[in-house]
């Protein structure tokens, strides 16, 4: 599959997949008997089926193109998981932090509340660090690849930004969908491109250098 895929070629698919598993997330939630949640671990009912969703989609990115390995696809997709959670809270805690200052703070001389117009804007960015940041290190554990300064920054950074997109999201009776679409769809194609370029590069040096192999 590598030798016929370029790295933007991977990006495409594994963005297109993430395409998918955002729609999926926002409409075809995992309810067997009930609302599907990690209460154990979730203080604010974070549910599973975006990181379900989410996690398979990288998991076939890894297996095309890194490694089919039961244990390699099992730490990204539980990593995924974990992602999420902590995205899910540190966004949930923000939202209930800075409503509760502004609960306990008096109106000023003219009577106005003291506002936070872009809460949902600020946790969705921290959140989408912490999210993007987990899932860029499970990729990096399992993919040497993927493990540079480059791919796992450029995954961050684009994890934190689409994570903005929940201020538009937050009130939209459908859901997060242009969130879970942009983000998952986003992390996905740095991922992909992350793992495929350094591999074509090395499986390219032969050839761009010829004499690097009588040297050796």
């Amino acid at each position: 599959m590598l030798s016929v895929v370029s790295a933007k070629q991977a990006a495409l698919l594994l963005a297109a997949l993430g395409v998918v598993s955002g729609l999926l997330s926002t409409f075809a939630p995992i309810n067997p008997g009930g609302k599907l949640e990690i209460a154990l671990f979730s203080s604010s009912g974070a549910t599973l089926y975006p990181a379900f969703y989410f996690g398979l989609a990288l998991c076939i990115g890894v297996a095309l193109w890194e490694s089919r390995s039961p244990l390699r696809l099992a730490v990204v997709f539980v990593a995924v998981m974990i992602a999420w959670i902590a995205a899910f809270e540190a966004a949930a805690e923000i939202d209930r932090y800075l409503e509760r200052y502004r609960m306990t703070n008096p109106p000023n001389a003219d009577g106005v509340a003291v506002q936070f117009p872009y809460i949902m804007a600020v946790a969705g960015f921290i959140a989408g660090i912490i999210g993007s940041a987990v899932t860029a290190v499970s990729v990096a554990i399992v993919s040497r690849d993927f493990r540079s300064y480059a791919s796992v920054s450029r995954t961050i950074l684009i994890g934190a930004l689409a994570g903005i997109l929940l201020q538009i999201d937050v009130n939209w009776s459908p859901g997060p969908l242009l969130l879970f679409v942009t983000w998952q769809a986003a992390v996905a194609a740095s991922v992909a491109y992350g793992i495929v370029a350094p591999k074509r590069r090395r499986l390219a040096e032969p050839f761009l250098k010829p004499g690097a192999a009588l040297l050796a």
